[in-house]
């Protein structure tokens, strides 16, 4: 890390470990007793119902798809658009996200994309009904009905993977904030785990109202309880309602030091004109902060994850196994839950690069046995001991996956990106994640039809090798680091220059 700073400034970074002390000092109140963090939890939690509302949409075709076809109803190609065309949406709704998180705050943003994601389901629902009563000359059947609604619950998801994060990073205090960041992925596989263990044995009517929980006490609980970010409040010069916004998550009285220093860093980033668009892509010290946060989203997707989670009952019909696909994917979403809750206390224990690795190496390995197992598959090798194979990497890829390619490149979108890109490269690395899963998801049934798994498993595997590369020698290391010794450590100077 030290190659990384200006010899003139190395002593101004203090050993992570005293920082880490020292943070936890500051963080005490004043009777002596440590921060409660109840509240603090609750708001995370709240949230992270987003992260659940998010994750119902994306895995909806993995029971769902395979049912339409089985009943006639559509065929590949349409099954195709109606799993990718959310990420068509997602793809957009980062950069709604971006126009309404400082206008009207990060609170109400989640309220509206949330609600955006309560019409879609209810669309899915009432689509057979609602179709013939459209005037012919709109064209809107139940399939293009649909497809509508895959559209509109990808705005929401986009909305939400830009705007959760943006929340969880600006209400946490500096120890925990990592790990809350991060428990992201593991609300995202809990929407999963509803999808896997409701859509295969229910009708798409109860699939429809189950998934229509989680965004609706989202909702409740933000319009009800939980306030806005305090930094946002402070940006709005309501210094009334930051304090007493504070005062509710730290659960104590005295947070007028921690107002100070939230108000010293908002002025010394309202005393520079906030980055253009231009500014963003064409200044090399934006381009380097930016650069993190893009290249692990784009090494994230490329890991294949998005296509095992949207396609799952398709790949373990693939692998022939003994145990149904949809069982097979419950047991999978379990494993992958679980692991994914370890994942905000391995942060907290050892950073976010040492997981990133571990996670890339391992993603890797398992990735290309997979491509291994469908190549012998398609050359006719007896595979009918091995069986447990594509099932076993699978898993175990997942559960790596959870706990670094998965929660960390969000932490890192939020700690690394300075309050001058904040907004806008928070908005164009998620509207790219979502660009990238449309081209996966659209094109793998295409791929894998015309030449077998084995090939996109490959790809995947040495994307993997280069990720695993990428977080080794060149993503800097910023375990115990506060946001402002982040943004000096990226900038080589002042915090927001």
């Amino acid at each position: 890390m030290d190659r990384l700073l200006p010899p003139s400034n190395q002593e101004e970074y203090p050993n992570p470990l005293d920082t880490e002390r020292d943070q936890y000092a500051e963080l005490s109140s004043s009777n002596g007793h440590p921060t409660r963090r109840r509240n603090l939890y609750l708001a995370a939690f709240g949230a992270n119902l987003a992260s659940v509302a998010s994750g119902c949409a994306m895995a909806w075709s993995s029971p769902s798809i395979p049912k339409l076809k089985d009943q006639g109803l559509i065929d590949d190609n349409q099954g195709s658009w109606l799993t990718s065309l959310l990420a068509v949406g997602a793809s957009i709704g980062p950069f709604l996200a971006y126009r309404l998180v400082d206008r009207i705050g990060r609170r109400t943003t989640i309220i509206l994309n949330m609600l955006v994601i309560i019409i879609s389901w209810a669309l899915l629902d009432i689509a057979p009904v609602l179709a013939p009563h459209i005037p012919s000359e709109f064209k809107l059947d139940t399939l293009n009905i649909m497809y509508i609604a895959r559209f509109l619950s990808g705005i929401g998801v986009g909305c939400s993977f830009m705007v959760t994060p943006l929340y969880i990073a600006e209400i946490s205090d500096t120890l925990v904030r990592s790990a809350l960041c991060s428990s992201m992925q593991l609300f995202l596989i809990v929407g999963f785990l509803v999808e896997y263990t409701v859509g295969p044995y229910y009708s798409s009517t109860v699939l429809n109202g189950v998934s229509l929980v989680p965004p609706i006490l989202c909702v409740l609980v933000f319009a009800c309880v939980l306030p806005d970010s305090p930094l946002f409040l402070l940006q709005q010069g309501n210094g009334e309602g930051a304090f007493r916004a504070l005062q509710w998550l730290r659960q104590q009285h005295d947070v007028y030091g921690e107002i100070g220093s939230s108000q010293k860093s908002l002025e010394e980033s309202r005393s520079l004109e906030v980055v253009s668009w231009v500014g963003l892509l064409t200044t090399p010290f934006h381009i380097k902060c930016l650069s993190y946060g893009l290249i692990l989203i784009f090494f994230q997707q490329f890991s294949g994850i998005n296509v095992i989670l949207f396609y799952s009952e398709q790949i373990f019909k693939l692998t022939s196994s003994a145990l149904s696909p949809a069982l097979i994917s419950i047991l999978t979403g379990l494993v992958f839950m679980v692991a994914s809750s370890c994942a905000p206390l391995l942060t907290k224990r050892f950073g976010m690069k040492p997981l990133l690795v571990l996670s890339s190496f391992t993603a890797f390995v398992f990735q290309g046995f997979l491509a291994g197992f469908f190549y012998l598959d398609s050359v006719n090798f007896d595979l009918h001991s091995y069986k447990w194979v594509p099932v076993s990497c699978i898993v175990l890829y997942l559960c790596f996956f959870s706990i670094g390619l998965g929660p960390l490149p969000w932490s890192v979108m939020a700690e690394y990106y300075s309050p001058r890109i904040k907004a806008k490269g928070s908005a164009l690395t998620a509207s790219l994640c979502w660009l990238f899963t449309f081209l996966l998801t659209k094109f793998f049934p295409i791929v894998s039809t015309n030449l077998g798994p084995a090939p996109c498993f490959g790809l995947f595997s040495a994307f993997c090798v280069l990720s695993t590369l990428y977080t080794m020698f060149i993503l800097p290391n910023t375990t115990g680091m506060s946001l402002e010794q982040i943004q000096r450590l990226l900038y080589g100077r002042g915090t927001y220059e």
